[in-house]
Protein backbone atom coordinates (compact mmCIF):
# COMPACT_ATOMS: atom_id res chain seq x y z
CA UNK A 1 0.00 0.00 0.00
CA UNK A 2 1.33 3.32 -1.05
CA UNK A 3 1.74 5.90 1.63
CA UNK A 4 0.92 9.68 0.96
CA UNK A 5 2.63 11.61 3.49
CA UNK A 6 3.16 15.01 2.77
CA UNK A 7 0.49 16.56 4.74
CA UNK A 8 0.61 15.04 8.27
CA UNK A 9 4.96 15.57 7.98
CA UNK A 10 4.99 19.00 6.80
CA UNK A 11 2.67 19.59 9.70
CA UNK A 12 4.53 17.95 12.23
CA UNK A 13 7.66 19.61 11.51
CA UNK A 14 6.12 23.17 11.71
CA UNK A 15 6.61 23.44 7.71
CA UNK A 16 3.49 25.08 5.47
CA UNK A 17 2.69 22.58 2.95
CA UNK A 18 3.93 23.87 -0.66
CA UNK A 19 1.73 24.13 -3.42
CA UNK A 20 3.74 21.64 -5.69
CA UNK A 21 5.38 19.32 -2.83
CA UNK A 22 4.18 15.68 -2.23
CA UNK A 23 6.20 12.53 -1.13
CA UNK A 24 5.08 9.01 -1.06
CA UNK A 25 6.04 5.66 -1.13
CA UNK A 26 4.86 2.16 0.00
CA UNK A 27 7.08 2.33 2.93
CA UNK A 28 7.87 4.93 5.39
CA UNK A 29 9.72 5.68 9.32
CA UNK A 30 10.96 8.75 10.64
CA UNK A 31 13.27 9.20 13.37
CA UNK A 32 13.07 12.94 13.69
CA UNK A 33 15.86 13.60 12.06
CA UNK A 34 15.50 11.59 8.99
CA UNK A 35 12.89 10.18 6.85
CA UNK A 36 13.50 6.53 5.38
CA UNK A 37 11.37 5.49 2.63
CA UNK A 38 11.31 2.33 0.52
CA UNK A 39 9.87 1.15 -2.55
CA UNK A 40 7.64 3.44 -5.46
CA UNK A 41 9.33 6.30 -4.19
CA UNK A 42 7.83 9.71 -5.60
CA UNK A 43 9.01 13.31 -4.25
CA UNK A 44 7.74 16.51 -5.74
CA UNK A 45 10.44 19.08 -4.75
CA UNK A 46 11.73 22.52 -6.75
CA UNK A 47 14.62 20.53 -8.46
CA UNK A 48 11.84 18.35 -10.34
CA UNK A 49 9.55 14.78 -9.94
CA UNK A 50 11.83 12.13 -8.62
CA UNK A 51 11.48 8.70 -8.16
CA UNK A 52 13.44 5.40 -6.71
CA UNK A 53 13.16 2.92 -5.04
CA UNK A 54 14.61 4.00 -2.09
CA UNK A 55 15.15 7.07 -0.43
CA UNK A 56 16.80 9.12 2.94
CA UNK A 57 15.84 12.89 3.27
CA UNK A 58 17.62 14.66 5.99
CA UNK A 59 15.88 17.69 8.21
CA UNK A 60 16.79 20.96 7.50
CA UNK A 61 17.82 23.37 9.83
CA UNK A 62 16.27 26.25 9.00
CA UNK A 63 13.62 27.06 6.35
CA UNK A 64 10.26 26.69 6.01
CA UNK A 65 9.75 25.34 2.81
CA UNK A 66 10.51 21.76 1.63
CA UNK A 67 11.73 20.35 5.33
CA UNK A 68 14.27 18.40 4.29
CA UNK A 69 18.33 19.87 3.48
CA UNK A 70 19.54 16.41 2.00
CA UNK A 71 18.13 13.66 -0.50
CA UNK A 72 19.93 10.68 -0.82
CA UNK A 73 18.20 8.18 -3.54
CA UNK A 74 18.69 4.73 -4.59
CA UNK A 75 18.26 2.38 -7.08
CA UNK A 76 16.11 2.96 -10.72
CA UNK A 77 16.33 6.78 -10.15
CA UNK A 78 14.72 8.86 -12.40
CA UNK A 79 14.45 12.48 -12.34
CA UNK A 80 12.27 14.85 -14.32
CA UNK A 81 13.54 18.62 -13.91
CA UNK A 82 11.36 21.71 -13.97
CA UNK A 83 13.15 22.39 -17.65
CA UNK A 84 11.78 18.65 -18.57
CA UNK A 85 15.32 17.75 -19.06
CA UNK A 86 16.15 14.43 -17.45
CA UNK A 87 18.53 12.36 -14.91
CA UNK A 88 18.71 8.99 -14.65
CA UNK A 89 21.46 6.82 -12.10
CA UNK A 90 21.69 4.12 -9.61
CA UNK A 91 22.40 6.49 -6.61
CA UNK A 92 21.98 10.02 -5.50
CA UNK A 93 23.46 12.75 -3.14
CA UNK A 94 21.94 15.61 -3.14
CA UNK A 95 22.24 18.50 -1.02
CA UNK A 96 20.28 21.73 -1.14
CA UNK A 97 22.06 23.35 1.83
CA UNK A 98 25.12 23.48 -0.37
CA UNK A 99 23.25 23.35 -3.98
CA UNK A 100 25.35 20.06 -4.90
CA UNK A 101 24.52 16.84 -6.03
CA UNK A 102 26.15 13.95 -7.33
CA UNK A 103 25.24 11.04 -8.84
CA UNK A 104 26.53 7.44 -9.58
CA UNK A 105 26.44 4.49 -12.30
CA UNK A 106 25.37 1.08 -10.80
CA UNK A 107 26.72 -2.35 -12.75
CA UNK A 108 26.64 -1.37 -16.74
CA UNK A 109 23.97 1.31 -16.41
CA UNK A 110 25.88 5.19 -16.59
CA UNK A 111 24.45 8.24 -15.34
CA UNK A 112 22.28 9.68 -18.35
CA UNK A 113 21.20 13.55 -18.57
CA UNK A 114 18.61 13.89 -21.48
CA UNK A 115 17.65 17.34 -22.54
CA UNK A 116 16.28 19.11 -25.98
CA UNK A 117 17.58 23.04 -25.87
CA UNK A 118 15.56 25.00 -28.01
CA UNK A 119 17.14 26.65 -30.80
CA UNK A 120 14.60 29.54 -31.85
CA UNK A 121 11.03 29.40 -31.70
CA UNK A 122 10.34 25.53 -33.11
CA UNK A 123 13.85 24.15 -33.59
CA UNK A 124 15.08 21.97 -30.80
CA UNK A 125 18.84 20.43 -30.39
CA UNK A 126 18.48 16.94 -28.66
CA UNK A 127 21.34 16.31 -25.95
CA UNK A 128 22.23 12.98 -24.02
CA UNK A 129 24.90 12.53 -21.33
CA UNK A 130 26.29 9.55 -20.21
CA UNK A 131 29.03 8.92 -17.76
CA UNK A 132 30.07 6.92 -14.90
CA UNK A 133 29.83 9.86 -11.97
CA UNK A 134 28.47 12.98 -12.75
CA UNK A 135 28.39 16.23 -10.11
CA UNK A 136 25.80 19.22 -9.94
CA UNK A 137 25.95 22.51 -9.16
CA UNK A 138 22.16 23.99 -8.70
CA UNK A 139 20.86 27.49 -8.55
CA UNK A 140 18.08 28.47 -5.89
CA UNK A 141 15.09 30.89 -7.74
CA UNK A 142 12.94 31.38 -4.89
CA UNK A 143 9.39 32.15 -5.18
CA UNK A 144 8.40 34.09 -1.95
CA UNK A 145 8.36 32.36 1.07
CA UNK A 146 6.79 29.46 0.68
CA UNK A 147 8.61 27.37 -2.06
CA UNK A 148 11.65 27.64 -4.54
CA UNK A 149 12.81 26.14 -7.99
CA UNK A 150 16.23 24.50 -8.06
CA UNK A 151 17.72 25.08 -11.10
CA UNK A 152 21.10 22.70 -12.77
CA UNK A 153 23.65 24.80 -13.50
CA UNK A 154 26.59 23.09 -14.37
CA UNK A 155 26.87 19.39 -15.09
CA UNK A 156 30.31 17.97 -14.43
CA UNK A 157 30.67 14.89 -16.08
CA UNK A 158 33.54 12.04 -15.35
CA UNK A 159 34.65 8.77 -16.56
CA UNK A 160 33.94 6.97 -19.70
CA UNK A 161 32.16 10.02 -20.92
CA UNK A 162 29.31 9.47 -24.52
CA UNK A 163 27.30 12.22 -25.64
CA UNK A 164 25.02 12.07 -28.23
CA UNK A 165 24.01 15.65 -30.24
CA UNK A 166 22.10 16.89 -32.56
CA UNK A 167 20.99 13.78 -34.18
CA UNK A 168 23.89 12.38 -35.68
CA UNK A 169 26.97 13.11 -34.15
CA UNK A 170 28.47 11.16 -30.85
CA UNK A 171 31.20 12.10 -28.96
CA UNK A 172 33.69 10.27 -26.38
CA UNK A 173 35.89 12.01 -23.83
CA UNK A 174 37.31 11.59 -20.67
CA UNK A 175 35.46 14.29 -18.48
CA UNK A 176 33.18 16.43 -19.91
CA UNK A 177 31.36 20.05 -18.14
CA UNK A 178 28.26 21.58 -19.18
CA UNK A 179 26.99 24.95 -17.99
CA UNK A 180 23.51 25.98 -18.38
CA UNK A 181 21.89 28.93 -18.99
CA UNK A 182 21.44 31.60 -21.79
CA UNK A 183 24.36 30.37 -23.62
CA UNK A 184 24.38 26.48 -22.75
CA UNK A 185 28.14 25.62 -23.40
CA UNK A 186 29.48 22.06 -23.23
CA UNK A 187 33.27 21.39 -23.02
CA UNK A 188 34.89 17.98 -23.27
CA UNK A 189 38.14 17.11 -22.41
CA UNK A 190 40.41 13.97 -21.98
CA UNK A 191 42.07 12.44 -18.87
CA UNK A 192 44.81 9.71 -18.47
CA UNK A 193 42.44 7.25 -19.54
CA UNK A 194 41.07 8.70 -22.84
CA UNK A 195 44.29 10.59 -24.31
CA UNK A 196 42.09 12.49 -26.96
CA UNK A 197 38.32 13.48 -27.40
CA UNK A 198 36.48 11.92 -30.16
CA UNK A 199 33.68 13.02 -32.20
CA UNK A 200 31.56 9.83 -34.10
CA UNK A 201 29.14 10.69 -36.94
CA UNK A 202 28.17 7.14 -38.69
CA UNK A 203 32.04 5.60 -40.15
CA UNK A 204 32.85 9.35 -40.19
CA UNK A 205 36.19 10.23 -36.70
CA UNK A 206 37.72 13.24 -35.83
CA UNK A 207 40.26 13.35 -32.44
CA UNK A 208 40.62 16.56 -30.79
CA UNK A 209 42.75 18.01 -27.70
CA UNK A 210 39.66 19.19 -26.77
CA UNK A 211 35.79 20.20 -28.04
CA UNK A 212 33.90 23.05 -26.60
CA UNK A 213 29.90 22.75 -27.78
CA UNK A 214 27.83 25.49 -28.13
CA UNK A 215 24.50 23.98 -27.92
CA UNK A 216 22.35 26.84 -28.88
CA UNK A 217 24.20 27.44 -32.10
CA UNK A 218 24.59 23.84 -32.68
CA UNK A 219 28.68 25.14 -33.48
CA UNK A 220 31.46 22.94 -32.19
CA UNK A 221 35.09 23.88 -31.68
CA UNK A 222 37.80 21.68 -31.58
CA UNK A 223 41.68 21.93 -30.66
CA UNK A 224 44.26 20.31 -32.83
CA UNK A 225 41.78 18.42 -34.49
CA UNK A 226 42.91 15.44 -36.62
CA UNK A 227 39.58 13.19 -38.77
CA UNK A 228 38.74 10.92 -41.48
CA UNK A 229 35.92 11.02 -43.32
CA UNK A 230 34.77 7.98 -45.29
CA UNK A 231 32.58 9.85 -47.45
CA UNK A 232 33.94 11.09 -50.41
CA UNK A 233 34.72 15.35 -50.76
CA UNK A 234 33.66 15.08 -54.62
CA UNK A 235 29.78 14.09 -56.02
CA UNK A 236 31.39 12.31 -58.85
CA UNK A 237 33.56 10.17 -56.80
CA UNK A 238 32.97 6.72 -55.22
CA UNK A 239 33.46 6.42 -51.32
CA UNK A 240 37.02 7.20 -49.95
CA UNK A 241 38.86 8.68 -47.23
CA UNK A 242 39.31 12.52 -46.90
CA UNK A 243 41.73 13.69 -43.89
CA UNK A 244 42.21 16.34 -42.56
CA UNK A 245 44.00 18.35 -39.56
CA UNK A 246 44.44 21.79 -38.34
CA UNK A 247 45.55 23.78 -35.20
CA UNK A 248 41.57 24.95 -34.51
CA UNK A 249 37.88 23.54 -36.15
CA UNK A 250 34.96 25.85 -36.10
CA UNK A 251 32.32 23.58 -37.00
CA UNK A 252 29.09 25.17 -37.76
CA UNK A 253 26.91 21.51 -38.05
CA UNK A 254 22.96 23.42 -38.69
CA UNK A 255 24.98 25.16 -41.83
CA UNK A 256 27.16 22.05 -42.61
CA UNK A 257 30.14 24.50 -42.53
CA UNK A 258 33.66 23.31 -41.18
CA UNK A 259 36.44 26.09 -40.91
CA UNK A 260 39.53 24.52 -40.71
CA UNK A 261 41.61 27.57 -39.29
CA UNK A 262 45.74 27.92 -38.73
CA UNK A 263 48.08 25.26 -40.50
CA UNK A 264 45.04 23.03 -42.17
CA UNK A 265 45.58 19.81 -44.43
CA UNK A 266 43.24 18.27 -46.48
CA UNK A 267 44.21 14.56 -48.31
CA UNK A 268 41.88 13.30 -50.80
CA UNK A 269 42.96 10.16 -52.87
CA UNK A 270 41.47 11.64 -55.98
CA UNK A 271 42.48 15.28 -55.68
CA UNK A 272 45.50 15.51 -53.63
CA UNK A 273 46.47 17.65 -50.73
CA UNK A 274 45.39 21.54 -50.05
CA UNK A 275 47.19 22.65 -47.40
CA UNK A 276 46.40 26.48 -46.06
CA UNK A 277 48.20 28.80 -43.81
CA UNK A 278 44.82 30.87 -42.46
CA UNK A 279 41.76 29.13 -42.90
CA UNK A 280 40.32 26.84 -45.20
CA UNK A 281 36.76 26.47 -45.15
CA UNK A 282 34.48 22.88 -46.11
CA UNK A 283 30.94 23.47 -47.47
CA UNK A 284 29.14 20.10 -46.93
CA UNK A 285 25.80 19.04 -48.74
CA UNK A 286 23.68 15.62 -48.15
CA UNK A 287 23.53 13.18 -50.86
CA UNK A 288 22.12 9.67 -50.49
CA UNK A 289 22.38 9.59 -46.66
CA UNK A 290 26.12 10.71 -46.82
CA UNK A 291 27.79 14.30 -45.79
CA UNK A 292 29.72 15.71 -48.99
CA UNK A 293 31.46 18.28 -49.81
CA UNK A 294 30.44 20.08 -52.30
CA UNK A 295 32.64 23.15 -52.22
CA UNK A 296 36.11 24.34 -50.82
CA UNK A 297 36.98 28.06 -49.76
CA UNK A 298 40.89 29.20 -48.51
CA UNK A 299 41.86 32.31 -47.32
CA UNK A 300 45.51 32.94 -47.12
CA UNK A 301 48.52 31.48 -48.62
CA UNK A 302 47.32 27.94 -49.98
CA UNK A 303 49.69 24.62 -51.67
CA UNK A 304 47.36 22.45 -53.93
CA UNK A 305 49.25 19.55 -55.02
CA UNK A 306 48.48 16.33 -57.27
CA UNK A 307 50.24 13.48 -58.58
CA UNK A 308 48.99 12.49 -61.72
CA UNK A 309 50.69 8.85 -61.40
CA UNK A 310 49.77 7.90 -64.83
CA UNK A 311 51.92 10.09 -66.20
CA UNK A 312 54.43 10.76 -63.18
CA UNK A 313 53.56 14.24 -63.16
CA UNK A 314 53.40 16.72 -60.00
CA UNK A 315 50.35 19.81 -60.76
CA UNK A 316 51.73 22.15 -58.27
CA UNK A 317 49.58 25.50 -57.19
CA UNK A 318 50.60 28.09 -55.13
CA UNK A 319 48.16 30.84 -54.21
CA UNK A 320 48.12 34.25 -51.64
CA UNK A 321 44.58 35.19 -52.00
CA UNK A 322 41.52 33.60 -51.92
CA UNK A 323 40.76 30.08 -53.79
CA UNK A 324 37.74 28.28 -54.26
CA UNK A 325 36.99 24.98 -55.49
CA UNK A 326 33.38 23.83 -56.57
CA UNK A 327 33.34 20.42 -56.47
CA UNK A 328 29.62 20.06 -58.09
CA UNK A 329 30.58 22.72 -60.94
CA UNK A 330 34.32 20.41 -60.82
CA UNK A 331 35.67 23.91 -61.76
CA UNK A 332 38.16 26.04 -59.19
CA UNK A 333 39.36 30.00 -59.28
CA UNK A 334 42.69 31.23 -57.50
CA UNK A 335 43.01 35.12 -57.27
CA UNK A 336 46.11 37.00 -55.91
CA UNK A 337 46.04 39.75 -53.32
CA UNK A 338 45.46 43.12 -54.72
CA UNK A 339 47.13 46.32 -53.25
CA UNK A 340 47.06 49.73 -54.27
CA UNK A 341 45.78 48.45 -57.81
CA UNK A 342 48.47 46.24 -58.72
CA UNK A 343 49.56 42.22 -57.58
CA UNK A 344 53.32 42.24 -55.74
CA UNK A 345 55.54 40.14 -57.43
CA UNK A 346 55.86 37.80 -55.06
CA UNK A 347 52.10 36.93 -54.38
CA UNK A 348 51.55 36.06 -57.52
CA UNK A 349 50.21 32.48 -58.61
CA UNK A 350 52.25 29.71 -59.22
CA UNK A 351 51.53 26.84 -60.90
CA UNK A 352 54.01 23.96 -62.10
CA UNK A 353 53.44 21.37 -64.47
CA UNK A 354 56.19 19.07 -65.46
CA UNK A 355 59.42 21.46 -66.09
CA UNK A 356 57.19 24.86 -66.62
CA UNK A 357 56.84 27.34 -63.81
CA UNK A 358 53.81 29.94 -64.41
CA UNK A 359 53.72 33.17 -62.25
CA UNK A 360 50.06 34.59 -62.40
CA UNK A 361 47.75 36.98 -61.25
CA UNK A 362 44.74 34.77 -61.21
CA UNK A 363 43.58 31.35 -62.67
CA UNK A 364 41.18 29.07 -63.00
CA UNK A 365 41.20 25.39 -63.43
CA UNK A 366 38.48 22.82 -64.55
CA UNK A 367 38.81 19.33 -63.69
CA UNK A 368 37.28 16.37 -64.20
CA UNK A 369 37.00 12.94 -62.84
CA UNK A 370 38.70 10.14 -64.94
CA UNK A 371 38.24 6.27 -63.73
CA UNK A 372 37.40 7.86 -60.28
CA UNK A 373 40.42 10.33 -60.03
CA UNK A 374 40.55 13.89 -60.68
CA UNK A 375 42.09 15.19 -63.03
CA UNK A 376 42.68 19.04 -64.51
CA UNK A 377 41.20 18.96 -67.78
CA UNK A 378 41.74 23.04 -69.04
CA UNK A 379 43.73 25.37 -67.61
CA UNK A 380 43.99 29.62 -67.70
CA UNK A 381 46.35 31.56 -66.05
CA UNK A 382 45.91 35.58 -66.96
CA UNK A 383 47.87 38.66 -65.83
CA UNK A 384 51.65 39.67 -66.40
CA UNK A 385 52.39 36.17 -66.79
CA UNK A 386 55.99 35.10 -66.26
CA UNK A 387 57.05 31.69 -67.45
CA UNK A 388 59.77 29.38 -66.45
CA UNK A 389 61.03 26.43 -68.71
CA UNK A 390 63.65 24.66 -67.24
CA UNK A 391 65.67 21.46 -67.58
CA UNK A 392 68.27 20.25 -65.50
CA UNK A 393 70.61 19.68 -68.27
CA UNK A 394 70.08 23.09 -69.91
CA UNK A 395 69.76 26.96 -69.36
CA UNK A 396 66.04 27.75 -68.16
CA UNK A 397 63.89 29.76 -70.82
CA UNK A 398 61.60 32.80 -70.07
CA UNK A 399 58.73 33.94 -71.62
CA UNK A 400 56.25 36.80 -70.59
CA UNK A 401 52.59 36.96 -71.53
CA UNK A 402 48.95 38.22 -70.91
CA UNK A 403 47.10 35.32 -70.23
CA UNK A 404 48.29 31.45 -70.95
CA UNK A 405 46.81 28.28 -71.45
CA UNK A 406 47.34 24.65 -70.51
CA UNK A 407 45.74 21.35 -72.39
CA UNK A 408 46.59 18.71 -70.33
CA UNK A 409 45.59 16.33 -72.78
CA UNK A 410 48.21 17.58 -75.59
CA UNK A 411 50.73 18.68 -73.03
CA UNK A 412 50.02 22.15 -74.85
CA UNK A 413 50.72 25.88 -73.13
CA UNK A 414 49.73 28.43 -75.54
CA UNK A 415 51.16 31.76 -74.28
CA UNK A 416 48.73 35.03 -75.30
CA UNK A 417 48.97 38.44 -75.60
CA UNK A 418 46.68 41.25 -75.94
CA UNK A 419 46.06 43.11 -78.34
CA UNK A 420 48.62 45.80 -79.66
CA UNK A 421 51.37 43.64 -77.11
CA UNK A 422 53.07 40.86 -77.66
CA UNK A 423 54.70 37.46 -76.33
CA UNK A 424 58.44 37.62 -75.58
CA UNK A 425 60.37 34.03 -75.49
CA UNK A 426 64.14 33.79 -74.87
CA UNK A 427 65.88 30.07 -75.04
CA UNK A 428 69.90 30.98 -73.74
CA UNK A 429 70.46 27.72 -74.69
CA UNK A 430 69.79 27.78 -78.21
CA UNK A 431 70.14 31.61 -79.01
CA UNK A 432 66.26 31.48 -79.35
CA UNK A 433 64.39 35.04 -79.17
CA UNK A 434 60.71 34.78 -80.50
CA UNK A 435 58.17 37.76 -80.25
CA UNK A 436 54.57 36.60 -81.53
CA UNK A 437 50.85 37.28 -80.99
CA UNK A 438 51.06 33.79 -79.47
CA UNK A 439 53.69 31.48 -78.22
CA UNK A 440 53.18 27.59 -77.88
CA UNK A 441 55.03 25.17 -75.84
CA UNK A 442 54.39 21.64 -76.22
CA UNK A 443 55.88 18.77 -73.97
CA UNK A 444 57.22 15.20 -74.54
CA UNK A 445 55.85 12.35 -72.96
CA UNK A 446 58.72 12.36 -70.94
CA UNK A 447 59.25 16.04 -70.60
CA UNK A 448 62.41 15.70 -71.87
CA UNK A 449 62.18 18.24 -74.80
CA UNK A 450 59.85 20.89 -75.73
CA UNK A 451 58.64 22.16 -79.41
CA UNK A 452 58.28 25.83 -79.59
CA UNK A 453 56.36 27.71 -82.33
CA UNK A 454 55.47 31.40 -82.62
CA UNK A 455 51.96 31.91 -84.19
CA UNK A 456 51.05 35.49 -85.61
CA UNK A 457 53.08 38.91 -86.66
CA UNK A 458 55.99 36.22 -85.62
CA UNK A 459 59.99 38.17 -85.35
CA UNK A 460 62.42 35.95 -83.83
CA UNK A 461 64.07 38.93 -82.49
CA UNK A 462 63.56 41.88 -79.66
CA UNK A 463 63.61 45.38 -80.17
CA UNK A 464 65.33 47.40 -77.55
CA UNK A 465 62.15 47.44 -75.36
CA UNK A 466 61.48 44.25 -75.02
CA UNK A 467 64.97 42.99 -74.62
CA UNK A 468 64.96 45.72 -71.59
CA UNK A 469 61.30 44.24 -70.00
CA UNK A 470 62.56 40.85 -69.82
CA UNK A 471 65.97 41.56 -68.10
CA UNK A 472 64.18 43.33 -65.84
CA UNK A 473 61.03 41.02 -64.98
CA UNK A 474 63.53 38.14 -64.42
CA UNK A 475 66.60 39.80 -63.46
CA UNK A 476 68.91 38.78 -65.99
CA UNK A 477 72.64 41.08 -66.05
CA UNK A 478 74.46 39.07 -68.97
CA UNK A 479 74.09 40.36 -72.42
CA UNK A 480 71.52 38.50 -74.74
Amino acid sequence: MRLLLIPFLFLALGAKTPDSGGISSSSASYDGNALILTGQVALNHGLGKMLAEEAVLQKQETGKEFPFSTIALKRGIQIELQDHARLRCDKADLDFSALQGKLFSGGKEKVVYTDRVRRGSKQESPLRLMSDTVDLTFEKVPHGEERSDYLIREISAVGSVVIDYAQSLTLLAGKALYKKGNENLLCALPTDTFATCDIQRGDDKIHAESIEIDVNRQVLFLKNPKGLFYSSSLPHAQKGEVRFQCDRLVWDHSRNTLHLQENAHVEEASFGTLDVDRELTLIQKDQDGHKLVSSLHADGRSVLQFQDQDRETVHRLICHGPVILDHEKMHASFESPVKGGHVAKEEQLYYEEGQIAVYADRGMIDYAMQENRLRPSAIALKGNIRVLSYNAAQAPRFALADWITYSPTTRTFILSANPGSKVLFWDEQENMRISAQEIHLTQDGNHETEAVKGVGNVQFSFTANEEALIKKVFGITKRM
